[in-house]
């Protein structure tokens, strides 16, 4: 590669998206990339004197927004309450989110057919391929 003084190079990792995206590890904090170059096809490979390095962030505990609808229910009539979640900036990695009922209402149950069946899915974006 021939690059003029000034001149600069663009390499994009990940580049596209979706399966080609990068996958980005589970660890908050600074990652710094190693970096190095070669003047010449002789020269040896050197260490710039300064890497890039990306943040990654997850979302503190305790952070996001959950609503439910409807938000009003009438006593002794059976009705189905949709709870929607909305992860922080930064997004959870092998996190968790959970709901425990009030005394006094059904228990969740993981059988269909039984007072207070639940499911849970998530959006496609929450697959965090990176």
């Amino acid at each position: 590669m021939s690059l003029t003084s000034g001149s600069t190079l663009t390499v994009t990792y990940g580049s596209g998206g979706g399966a080609n995206s990068v996958t980005v590890p589970e660890t908050a904090g600074a990652q710094s990339f190693s970096t190095s170059e070669k003047s010449t096809s002789s020269g040896t490979l050197t260490a710039l004197s300064s890497s890039p390095s990306v943040t990654v962030s997850v979302s503190a505990d305790g952070s996001g927004t959950m609503t439910v609808s409807p938000s009003v229910a009438t006593e002794s009539v059976g009705t189905t309450l949709t709870f929607t979640y909305t992860a922080a900036t930064g997004g959870l990695y092998a996190g968790a989110v959970t709901i425990t009922a009030p005394t006094g209402w059904s228990a969740p149950s993981t059988t269909s057919g039984h007072a207070g069946y639940t499911t849970a899915s998530t959006a496609a974006s929450a697959s965090r391929a990176r």
